[in-house]
């Protein structure tokens, strides 16, 4: 196909740099369309590590939740002593990590 332009335009002055230019710019766009499509492939990938963390935290907190309805959950011993203001912040910066 090269070969076709390049015969096409031979003999007429300023034409081929144009050419040169344009398949450059074009060279250029394809490796931008790939390296976007590789960080989308990338963030897809984080999310789905985010989705499936977070089902998996829910199933965990539904199971413990059952168990304390049905009183078969004893509280941990090394926050008996805290107050609920202290508790709450330890949650918010387990959360926040």
């Amino acid at each position: 196909m090269l070969q076709f332009v390049k015969a096409q335009v031979t003999g007429k002055p300023g034409v081929l740099p144009q050419l040169r230019a344009a398949f450059n710019d074009v060279n250029t766009s394809i490796s931008n369309l790939l390296q976007a499509t590789r960080r989308g492939a990338v963030g897809e990938i984080m999310m789905d590590r985010a989705i499936e963390s977070i089902n998996k935290t829910t199933t965990q907190l539904n199971t413990l939740s059952i168990f304390a309805q049905a009183g078969q959950m004893e509280g941990d011993k090394s926050v008996a002593g805290l107050t609920i203001t202290k508790l709450t912040e330890e949650l918010n910066q387990n959360c926040q990590k």
